[in-house]
């Protein structure tokens, strides 16, 4: 959901001035749930003017750790600075345009290199980790430096995670759908994470499944290249038995047809033949 109101006006009737703002505490695996009501915990605005403007994204009781600033002569925002305090929010605020970034140094395109005409000092922590960017491009392909690196702090005392998966079941079952039945192959599992120095595992029940043919769900529809039909033709689930491992399945397959095009949605070409027609 999103807001925009006009400040103000040039001679010719267009507006010079103008901000807006969104919020994002939606539910995007629904977009036709309605927003929760009160203050908006996850949202960003903008205030925008002719040749500049600025924006502000926040997010209340985050668990992420860090502060940075981006200069950038090629994205979308001249210069962007982060805060985040664990438990309390992560805060961005932009600038569109400044015209001295591009006198930085480094901060220039070079072809071929995405987005290189960007540069970061960001120091943060996440997934138990230290995580830096000195002067480097944050988002573009780059060789790997100390300027751009990460320390493990659970790995280096407890020792790198071994990951091992135990099959426990395999069969072959049907797979219902409202449209008909298809065919899946389910491989249950069990997979365990252990750390060397660590004296505790970590094991978790999860099912392999594979379907014949796939089972169509409508394209996402917002890029040129998720258009069309697509389908679901394996994937790893949380699941202990069977039955939950094909509930797991026809839920995601669900939820993408509802998201995409509603509950009711039939593939361009009609059902494949592959499935077993009610």
């Amino acid at each position: 959901m999103s807001r925009m109101h006009y400040l103000k006006t040039a001679d010719n009737g267009e507006p010079s001035m103008w901000w807006s703002w969104q919020d994002l505490r939606r539910n995007y695996d629904d977009r036709n749930a309605p927003l929760p009501t009160g203050f908006c915990t996850h949202g960003r605005a903008w205030l925008k003017w002719e040749g500049n403007g600025i924006g502000a994204e926040w997010s209340l009781f985050s668990r992420g750790m860090g502060i940075g600033v981006t200069f950038s002569s090629t994205g979308d925002d001249a210069i962007m600075l982060s805060l985040a305090i664990p438990f309390l929010f992560a805060l961005y605020l932009s600038l569109e345009r400044a015209k001295w970034v591009k006198q930085l140094p480094g901060v220039r395109w070079v072809s071929g290199d995405y987005n290189s005409g960007e540069r970061e000092l960001r120091i943060a922590v996440h997934n138990n980790a230290v995580w830096w960017n000195i002067w480097i491009n944050g988002m573009g392909m780059r060789k790997s430096s100390w300027r751009d690196g990460c320390f493990h702090i659970d790995d280096f005392f407890l020792g790198r995670s071994k990951h091992s998966a135990t099959p426990r079941q395999y069969r072959v079952a049907a797979l219902e759908m409202p449209e008909g039945f298809y065919t899946a192959k389910i491989t249950l599992l069990t997979s365990t994470w252990k750390r060397p120095r660590w004296p505790f595992a970590t094991s978790v029940d999860c099912a392999d499944v594979e379907i014949e043919g796939g089972v169509p769900v409508p394209g996402d529809g917002e890029n040129d290249w998720d258009m069309d039909d697509d389908c679901i033709l394996s994937g790893m689930y949380p699941a202990s038995t069977v039955e939950e491992a094909l509930a797991a399945v026809r839920e995601s397959a669900m939820r993408t047809r509802r998201r995409n095009s509603g509950g009711n949605w039939v593939p361009a070409d009609g059902w494949p033949a592959h499935c077993e027609l009610r």
